[in-house]
């Protein structure tokens, strides 16, 4: 794209050009500044001023247009007549920390640059630049997410049920090679091959939890009523369960039950003798917090925090590590407290404005 900026009519009109062109320069809405031939700063109009949020064009005395590396690679095409686009980024914070120029703006702000060499009639020297400024428009960035997101559970749920189905089969084939055969050794490969099929079957139910983490919009939840739908997915056996949580509700993540529902798992299954798990709630300073808490073998110091991390631990290695995930989704966070050999403690610390006393 090429052009030329000049006076378009005759000497005599040269003064009322130049009038006309001051006042559009410093009544357009659109920022505008004008550079020498070498770049160097001239002047702004008081709409660019806005946009870079500065008072005068002292302020910009030090720019030059291609300080921008965008524009230094195109100076050959712009001494040669050619109109360029580009988009540039500041970062008022950056510039303000410099001193490169007193700013009122913070953050980071997208621009859409043009710049147009003047040029005279007649002469055949770039005279200078002038630009055009405006804030980029920004994508929709939170309906493109989604739409990623969207992909992203389609391929997961197509591949999880493909592979369920492949392993449905390869089960099926195993069972029949277990029941065609005496031989010890053989039967130890199968079984070995049933524990590999139904290790990958825990994987695949683990991507489906990790993936839908974050994913639907937080919801007021009463704690107690989550416990109490909860407590018959988990073998409690003879274990007793107290809950001391009142009517107090929490704004979580709607898959704040597997939060529930991991913790009593984890004190069941690794707690030792456990014959009691209580919930209890102190709702005082800094935070409002979730306490769990069991009377089994505790867990060591040296294990407090390994055991949030994903692979960690005896069975799966993902129930503590996906509560921790669930949890942060809402900005939640959970700590172990407990005393090795009195008990396990788990303390989830909730946000003030996630949590309520009364649901309503």
């Amino acid at each position: 794209m090429t052009g030329t900026t000049g006076n378009p009519g005759s000497g005599k009109d040269e003064p009322e050009y130049r009038e006309w062109f001051a006042a559009l320069f410093h009544s357009s809405l659109t920022g505008m500044a004008r550079y020498d031939a070498a770049g160097h700063f001239m002047e702004a109009n008081p709409a660019l001023r806005e946009m870079l949020g500065i008072v005068s064009d002292h302020d910009m005395k030090t720019t030059n247009l291609f300080d921008d590396p965008a524009l230094s690679k195109a100076k050959s095409q712009l001494c040669n007549g050619e109109v360029i686009q580009i988009k540039t980024e500041i970062d008022f914070d950056a510039v303000k920390a410099t001193g490169e120029m007193p700013t009122t703006k913070t953050g980071r702000v997208v621009y859409a640059c043009l710049v147009i060499p003047a040029y005279k009639a007649g002469i055949p020297d770039c005279m200078g630049y002038l630009t055009e400024i405006r804030v980029a428009p920004v994508k929709d960035y939170k309906t493109e997410v989604s739409r990623l997101n969207d992909k992203l559970q389609v391929v997961g749920s197509v591949t999880r049920h493909d592979i369920q189905n492949q392993l449905t089969a390869v089960i099926g084939y195993n069972e029949l090679l277990t029941m065609m055969t005496d031989d010890p050794k053989f039967r130890g490969f199968l079984e070995k091959e049933r524990q590999a099929v139904d290790k990958i079957r825990r994987q695949l139910a683990f991507s489906k939890i990790y993936q839908n983490i974050g994913m639907e919009t937080p919801r007021w939840q009463r704690i107690r009523v989550v416990i109490n739908s909860v407590r018959e997915e988990v073998n409690l056996n003879t274990v007793k369960l107290i809950v001391e949580v009142g009517d107090a509700a929490v704004c979580a993540d709607p898959l704040f039950e597997k939060v529930i529902s991991n913790l009593l798992d984890n004190s069941v299954r690794h707690g030792g003798k456990v014959t009691e798990i209580r919930f209890l709630l102190q709702s005082g300073s800094p935070n409002p917090t979730l306490i769990v808490e069991d009377n089994g073998t505790g867990i060591p110091e040296n294990e407090k925090t390994k055991i949030f991390e994903r692979g960690y631990g005896k069975n799966t290695g993902w129930g503590l590590f996906v509560v921790r995930e669930i949890l942060s989704a809402t900005g939640m966070t959970i700590v172990e407290t407990g005393q090795p050999g009195i008990g396990a403690r788990f303390e989830i610390h909730i946000p003030v404005e996630k949590f309520r006393q009364d649901s309503a």
